[in-house]
């Protein structure tokens, strides 16, 4: 798995009675550590999703998460997770994402994301994913200010040794 133990329990434990999650720009499945009876991701690439139903067993969805307030109805999963998401948005669309989630969950929202701004200008991983290129940089403080308790892990962006937000607010 490719979070460490650190941000894995944490995440385990911010996470712990989960009955429904939301895991937007789920990727190939970063959110199986979370353990929920129903499981839906939804990313804009579709070559994501058969890694993304055998790691997780949940749902996938082939769709732009940036509309998710169109075809998502207001507290219908108890959480939702951006987990090396928000970043690949342009700021006003990341600002408005967060908003748009913070009426979709019941119980609590996660983001992880690099601190500041990570050059990203291609597919780390050479899926040929034009989505994984970083449009937009988030500080703490960006967080607090929309009442999200914050953890920031050093040198934890494995690609940059670049810092990381842990961010996590309760709703509801």
């Amino acid at each position: 798995m490719w979070l460490n133990n650190n941000i894995g329990d944490i995440l385990v434990m911010a996470t712990q009675g989960t009955e429904s999650l939301l895991d937007l720009g789920c990727g190939k499945g970063g959110s199986s550590l979370i353990q929920c009876p129903v499981k839906v991701g939804i990313d804009g690439f579709k070559g994501y999703e058969k890694d993304y139903v055998s790691q997780t067993g949940g749902i996938f969805v082939h769709n732009n998460i940036k509309y998710v307030r169109q075809y998502t109805a207001d507290k219908s999963y108890d959480t939702v997770i951006l987990w090396d998401v928000i970043e690949h948005l342009e700021k006003q669309d990341g600002i408005k994402l967060l908003a748009d989630i913070e009426m979709i969950a019941r119980k609590q929202i996660v983001v992880f994301t690099p601190n500041g701004m990570m050059e990203q200008n291609e597919d780390p991983w050479g899926d040929n994913n034009e989505m994984q290129i970083h449009k937009s940089g988030w500080l703490p403080e960006e967080f607090i200010k929309r009442f999200y308790n914050v953890i920031v892990f050093k040198n934890y962006i494995r690609l940059s040794n670049q810092d990381a937000i842990f961010a996590h607010k309760r709703v509801g």
